[in-house]
């Protein structure tokens, strides 16, 4: 038997893989996160029992993400809104992204997904998501908080040019 058991399936894409987790699952929250990702555990102060009550606390909230880079108005986060929550402030945010975030599976499924495409990569989830109206989506802490988020490069692209 697998360490994994019966519950890992090949997939056509990114995109594939992202789609059918939250149609099979059951859970109410799903942390979505890619494996090239490291979190910045010094810019996050709140446990994850916390960020998920913001889901309680807030319920139009659909995604919380964790942010690469300080929290500004800055590429697709054309707004911000500076919001204290039960236990932690965050910033809503018109964006929503691929970037390591955390769904409420249930308003996710009825508000997001009908919205997703399969395609190559990640391209049927992050254009779809840059380009949704009427849904907001949470950036962990204040304005200017430092990023929570770092990209590590997964594919070793910088370790091929460097040799």
């Amino acid at each position: 038997m697998s360490v994994f058991g019966d519950n890992v399936s090949r997939t056509k894409s990114l995109s594939d893989g992202y789609i059918r987790s939250i149609k099979k699952s059951q859970a109410d929250y799903m942390i979505m996160l890619e494996h090239d990702w490291e979190f910045q555990e010094q810019n996050i102060d709140s446990t994850l029992s916390q960020i998920l009550e913001e889901f309680d606390h807030n319920k139009d909230l659909v995604h919380f993400r964790f942010n690469r880079r300080k929290n500004q108005v800055k590429g697709s986060d054309l707004w911000l809104e500076e919001t204290q929550g039960k236990h932690t402030k965050y910033c809503v945010t018109p964006s929503m992204s691929n970037n390591p975030h955390i769904i409420h599976r249930d308003r996710y499924k009825k508000k997001v997904l009908p919205h997703l495409r399969v395609c190559k990569g990640s391209q049927g989830i992050e254009g779809p998501l840059s380009r949704m109206e009427g849904l907001n989506s949470a950036l962990y802490g204040s304005m200017n908080h430092p990023r929570t988020v770092k990209h590590t490069n997964g594919r070793g692209e910088d370790r091929i040019r460097n040799k």
